[in-house]
């Protein structure tokens, strides 16, 4: 992937579809909780979600942007990660502290 593609617009380029809609898809036929496969498929753009989802759709993109398809955990990905997190107003301490046990193993 080149360096500085949006994951999402290269899954929706390379195949059609992204990754999260395809995961809604799949749970919403497995018949599980709405409210998750809602979240799930806004978690690319949380701002076209309702007020209510929007913080847990938000945190959901900040972990997908942080790691990469092929599980690396790079600079640049978790700089994305940290621009949602204050984009959103989320919890960066939080983040920086389950990160650090991520990256300590």
């Amino acid at each position: 992937m080149q360096k500085g593609v949006d994951v999402s617009k290269a899954e929706k380029a390379a195949c059609g579809a992204q990754a999260t809609d395809v995961t809604a898809t799949l749970f919403h036929k497995w018949n599980l909780d709405a409210d998750i496969i809602h979240t799930i498929r806004y978690s690319d753009d949380p701002e076209g979600t309702v007020e209510e989802e929007r913080e847990m759709a938000a945190e959901l993109k900040a972990v997908r942007e942080s790691v990469m398809p092929d599980g690396e955990i790079t600079d640049a990905s978790i700089a994305a990660a940290k621009e949602t997190i204050e984009e959103f107003g989320l919890d960066l301490a939080s983040y920086e502290k389950a990160l650090e046990k991520v990256l300590s193993v």
